[in-house]
C-alpha cells in the first residue's frame, strides 16, 4: 500500500492511501474475517465469504460496497501507522476506485495527530480540547452506506425520501428522512463521545 501526506490544515492531516487490486482483495478478506470474529460467527473459506455476508446482511445488500467498507476499515489504521501518526481520535475516511475491475483502491483519510507538548515546569497544566461533533457530511456518508446496503428505490442519497425510509429502515419509530438523520446523528455522537472520554484520559 502506498501512502502519502496530501496536506495539513490546522491540526488535521489528509492522507491518501492507494492499494493495488491484490492488496484490496487481501484487505477485504481480512476485514470481513475481523467482522465475523467480532460477531462470534465462524470464519468460512475465502470462496464462501460473499455467501456468508449475504446471509448476515440480507439478499438485497450491496456486497461489493460492503467489502470496500471492510477493506477500508482494515487499511486505514495501517496507513496511519505507516506514517507514524498517533491519532487523537478515530480517523474519518472516504473511498474511491473500482478494485473489483482490477483498478486501484483509494482511501482518503482525515486524521488528527496527537500533539506533542514541552512543559517548562511541573506546575499544573490545563489543556482544553474540543468535543467531537457529527457533521452533516458524515451523516450524508452514512446515508450513502445505507443506500448501498438496502439499494431498492434509490440510486444515491439524494433520492432518499420518507417512503424509502419507511420501506427500508427496520425501525418503526423512524419513518422520515429527518428522523433517520437525527437517529444517525445521535448514534454517531454517542460513539464519538465514548471514544472521546478514552482519548482525554490518554
Amino acid at each position: 500500500m502506498r501512502v502519502e501526506r496530501v496536506s495539513s490544515k490546522g491540526s488535521q492531516v489528509l492522507l491518501r492511501a492507494v492499494a493495488t487490486a491484490d492488496e484490496f482483495d487481501e484487505a477485504a478478506r481480512q476485514g470481513v474475517r475481523a467482522f465475523l470474529l467480532a460477531a462470534d460467527a465462524p470464519v468460512p473459506a475465502d470462496d464462501q465469504l460473499d455467501t456468508i455476508l449475504s446471509q448476515i446482511m440480507g439478499s438485497q445488500a450491496d456486497i461489493p460496497a460492503a467489502k470496500r467498507d471492510f477493506a477500508a476499515n482494515y487499511l486505514v489504521p495501517r496507513a496511519v501507522s505507516q506514517e507514524s501518526i498517533m491519532p487523537v481520535c478515530s480517523p474519518d475516511f472516504e473511498v474511491e476506485g473500482s478494485p473489483e475491475q482490477g483498478g486501484e483502491f483509494v482511501v482518503e483519510i482525515r486524521v488528527f495527530p496527537k500533539p506533542s507538548l514541552e512543559l517548562a515546569s511541573y506546575e499544573p497544566v490545563d489543556i482544553t480540547v474540543q468535543a467531537p461533533r457529527v457533521s452533516e457530511e458524515e451523516i450524508d456518508a452514512r446515508v450513502r452506506e445505507l443506500v448501498r446496503q438496502f439499494g431498492p428505490g434509490a440510486d444515491d442519497a439524494a433520492q432518499v425520501d420518507d417512503a424509502w425510509v419507511r420501506d427500508n429502515i427496520p425501525d418503526p419509530q423512524i419513518d422520515t428522512v429527518e428522523g433517520m438523520r437525527e437517529a444517525l446523528r445521535k448514534a454517531g455522537e454517542q460513539y464519538k463521545l465514548a471514544e472521546f472520554e478514552q482519548y482525554k484520559v490518554a
